[in-house]
């Protein structure tokens, strides 16, 4: 028998019907994006307010509104230590305290001759007048030099017209302290010979700063023995 050509199987599609298509497409319908929906994304270029502008607006505002008082009623004076060689003093005085004061020099048959704060120093010796310094009565605080390592106090008041000195206020005492390493020697932190020289040159003793210590040493029996 005669053999029947290979034929090779088609597949079979389904023809979708155009009723069908028609369902599918009102069932689910494609969704339209506008340029409304898409939201609004900003960018590091973009040019910002800096967020600093806004606090000092802000504080500017406030300052406007709110006004420092010039004294809080009350009658001290404030010494206070800014560094071994200098001092520094603030205060506020009564108007009662001073027309009081005042009234009794004219009870007295003085007249106010000028303000002054007189400064006091220890040691060499106890209440020791370092400097009298004259002030206008606008001023409201002042700065001194002073020595290091020596105890201060101050007081302010009027000079009547006889040259007596009549004190308004007083400050606490303050100490200014020690320019350079501590004389004190004791068991307890005692190091000894090289020891001691190299912890000098390590701490920049004098300012040589890079040199070796054995430099240092020299340096400074130098300036010790003159």
């Amino acid at each position: 028998m005669p053999q029947k050509p290979l034929v090779r199987n088609k597949r079979k599609t389904r023809k979708k019907h155009p009723k069908k298509i028609r369902k599918i497409a009102q069932r689910s319908p494609k969704k339209i994006i506008t340029s409304a929906a898409i939201p609004k994304v900003t960018f590091f270029s973009e040019k910002r307010t800096p967020l600093f502008q806004s606090s000092q607006s802000s504080l500017h505002s406030l300052a406007e509104r709110v006004t420092l008082p010039q004294g809080y009623d009350d009658h001290k004076i404030v010494l206070q230590v800014r560094d071994p060689w200098m001092l520094h003093a603030y205060w506020e005085l009564s108007a009662e305290m001073i027309q009081r004061k005042e009234g009794q020099l004219k009870n007295k048959g003085l007249a106010v001759g000028k303000w002054i704060i007189r400064v006091y120093e220890e040691p060499p010796a106890s209440g020791r007048v370092r400097e009298d310094i004259e002030l206008n009565q606008v001023t409201d605080n002042w700065y001194f030099k002073v020595e290091h390592d020596h105890t201060y106090y101050v007081d302010i008041g009027i000079v009547a017209s006889d040259g007596s000195f009549h004190s308004l206020a007083r400050s606490k005492k303050v100490r200014t302290p020690r320019f350079g390493m501590s004389s004190v020697i004791d068991e307890q932190w005692k190091c000894l010979g090289e020891e001691y020289w190299e912890l000098f040159a390590l701490s920049g003793g004098f300012g040589i700063g890079g040199s070796s210590f054995m430099e240092t040493r020299e340096n400074f029996l130098q300036r010790v023995v003159g």
